[in-house]
């Protein structure tokens, strides 16, 4: 009788086993066009300045302007949050200093002086643009906002 239920016990755990990848596996395919989707949204934001096709001179401004903000921000951080912030910097190739400032806690007034140096940056970084160059970027944006996922809240 025992040697009987053996096989039945085994194929239940074999469809147990079995169902349970499969569900992860549903799970990794439906978050899959999401990552996809940032990924794509990453490497967009990081070329937005080569598609606009700058000058050398532009190029040489925009970096400066660049680290100038970087230098900026490091000025507002205590030494642990510009330790922090300068890992996360430099896994993520520095080139968009908010993305390294998430998750550094960051007291009410060094978040209102870091929107100031952003703030500031952007619009230097735009007086270097030309005209067409600025409506190619106000388009760029345009179109990244339509292709973000839409969240439900």
């Amino acid at each position: 009788m025992k040697v009987q239920k053996l096989p039945l016990i085994v194929g239940a755990i074999v469809i147990s086993l079995t169902a349970a990848t499969s569900a992860v596996q549903a799970e990794i395919t439906a978050q899959r066009p999401l990552i996809v989707a940032q990924n794509a949204q990453n490497r967009q934001n990081n070329n937005k300045w080569e598609r606009l096709n700058l000058t050398q001179e532009q190029r040489t401004q925009i970096e400066a302007i660049k680290r100038e903000t970087r230098s900026q921000i490091e000025g507002i951080l205590t030494p642990e949050q510009r330790q922090q912030a300068q890992t996360a910097w430099n896994n993520n190739g520095g080139d968009k200093p908010k993305n390294g400032l998430r998750n550094l806690n960051l007291s009410d007034e060094q978040r209102t002086q870091v929107r100031e140096i952003m703030r500031s940056s952007k619009e230097k970084m735009e007086a270097v643009l030309t005209d067409e160059q600025k409506e190619q970027l106000r388009q760029m944006k345009q179109d990244g906002r339509s292709r973000r996922p839409q969240t439900n809240s």
